[in-house]
């Protein structure tokens, strides 16, 4: 099974609390499973990063507060992939 995951930081989370704390929020609120998609085509832009998810499964993660800071793309289907392109902001670093 091929999966990717997705972590999105939004900065009112940041705020919210400690970071410890926030980090442990994270990693126990888990998968929601109802909110789980067959999704085709789908590019996400986030900063520096694109995330092109070609066919799979994306689920995400349970509310943090009210806000959804995780997902899972899993490309375990036929034909099924993404890409993570990363561009660093400075030209030397590239």
């Amino acid at each position: 099974m091929r999966t990717l995951a997705l972590l999105f930081l939004f900065p009112a989370l940041a705020s919210a609390g400690r970071g410890e704390d926030l980090l442990r929020s994270i990693r126990e609120s888990g998968l929601d499973i109802s909110e789980c998609y067959r999704v085709r085509e789908i590019t996400v832009v986030r900063d520096e990063a694109q995330f092109y998810l070609t066919d799979g499964f994306l689920i995400f993660g349970k509310p943090i507060g009210s806000t959804r800071v995780t997902a899972l793309f899993s490309a375990d289907v036929e034909g099924g992939e993404a890409e993570v392109l990363l561009l660093p902001p400075n030209r030397s670093e590239r």
